[in-house]
């Protein structure tokens, strides 16, 4: 994933999940951290938390970084890793009180997504877009009606 695409999943993801009672206080720090830094510097961010899932949202936060080149920031990329290492290292007792909607995934690599499991909230993957193989392996929902 190139940085541009990595800070804008991280920055939506830590916005949908952080401001969330239910996220970890080691999120919600994690999010804060990338938030304050890019705060000042990108005029979408508030655009962004009040529409995490919204296209339009993360192509002007997408066009915000490159125009600052905040994807090539040092500082930036090392806190957008810890954002995504507590989000993906995130217990399954959360995932299942957030539910999992992945979306508009997009890599010039290989995607993989294993070992996912919900029981309240459901499960949604659309639009995988990968340059080489998309590995979707162990997704269940367990607890809902087949209705």
């Amino acid at each position: 994933m190139d940085p541009v695409s990595a800070i804008v999943a991280a920055v939506s993801a830590g916005a949908t999940v952080a401001l969330k009672d239910v996220s970890s206080q080691a999120i919600k720090e994690a999010y804060a951290s990338v938030r304050d830094y890019i705060s000042g510097r990108t005029k979408s961010l508030s655009l962004l938390e009040s529409a995490p899932d919204s296209d339009a949202s993360q192509t002007a936060l997408a066009t915000d970084i490159q125009e600052q080149n905040l994807d090539k920031d040092g500082e930036l990329l090392g806190r957008v890793a810890e954002l995504l290492d507590r989000l993906l290292n995130t217990s399954p007792g959360q995932i299942e009180a957030w539910g999992v909607k992945l979306d508009g995934i997009r890599a010039a690599g290989n995607v993989f997504i294993r070992n996912l499991e919900s029981q309240s909230g459901g499960v949604s993957v659309t639009e995988i877009n990968a340059g080489g193989d998309a590995t979707l392996d162990g997704i269940r929902v367990i607890g809902r009606s087949k209705n």
